[in-house]
């Protein structure tokens, strides 16, 4: 199997970003209602609402980490086939 071209390569790069901006809105959309549903939970209990609140916080911040790590790398290797390709002239 040969190698990518580079536009193929970019390509795929590009599907991953909008791959990871999905994720991200999701996620976005996940914590919003999980965020909703622990305060409501604050007329039932306080104790499990606190740790549910905190939960959806954790996962929410940890999700945001990692797809931002994910867009931030792969707009990284975006800009090295640019520069490779800009250097290639």
């Amino acid at each position: 199997m040969a190698a990518p071209t580079p536009d193929e390569r970019r390509a795929l790069l590009n599907a991953w970003i909008a791959g990871s901006r999905r994720t991200d809105y999701w996620l976005n959309i996940g914590a919003l209602v999980g965020v909703v549903a622990a305060l409501a939970a604050r007329f039932v209990t306080s104790t499990w609402s606190t740790v549910a609140l905190l939960i959806v916080l954790g996962v929410y911040g940890i999700g945001r980490w990692i797809t931002s790590s994910h867009i931030s790398d792969w707009k990284t290797k975006l800009e090295a086939i640019d520069r490779a390709e800009r250097k290639a002239r």
